[in-house]
């Protein structure tokens, strides 16, 4: 970030805070026993990330000039896979279980903050982005003279928010074409 009332004279000025996160995560239980197998297996995680990229508040002069371009890019990207899966065996009576709770949530923020002060000979560009691919899978095998019992599941929220904007009585003069 550019903090508040700093004074930036350059050619372009990028601003840009980047963030990876891949996960694989496996939940699993195995069993087996001469009359009864039982297993169960559990995986919990929570992840938080902050992805943040901006201009503070100018000083009245032009906080950031730029002869060329200025950009202020916040990106975020997430890669998880999730696995619950088990196997339980038995001479009479097999019972697995397993469960995988994910929980994801990320704030990805670009901005101008409120009275920045940019001046910039050709492009201002205020971009956030959050991309996320996600795998779950979720299988149990189970068996058993008598019975055979198998429950597993994958359980994934994600709360997302991204915002790109210009903060208020920002002053942003820009001589750009596109």
């Amino acid at each position: 970030w550019i903090d508040d009332g700093a004074i930036i004279d350059a050619t372009d000025v990028t601003v840009k805070a980047k963030d990876e996160t891949d996960i694989v995560s496996v939940a699993g239980a195995v069993s087996g026993g001469g009359s009864t197998g039982v297993g169960a297996g559990l995986d919990v995680g929570v992840v938080v990330k902050d992805t943040k990229a901006w201009i503070g508040a100018g000083t009245g002069a032009a906080g950031v000039t730029a002869s060329g371009d200025v950009e202020v890019w916040a990106d975020a990207d997430e890669f998880i896979v999730l696995v619950s899966a088990n196997a339980g065996i038995g001479g009479s009576t097999g019972v697995v279980g397993s469960i995988a709770v994910f929980t994801v949530v990320t704030e990805t923020q670009a901005y101008l903050d409120a009275y920045a002060d940019i001046d910039a000979g050709g492009n201002v560009t205020v971009k956030a982005t959050d991309d996320l691919t996600a795998a779950v899978a979720a299988g149990s095998v189970s068996g058993g003279g008598s019975a055979g019992v198998g429950v597993s599941a994958v359980v994934f929220v994600h709360v997302n928010t991204v915002e790109a904007y210009v903060g208020a009585y920002a002053d942003v003069v820009t001589a750009g074409t596109s």
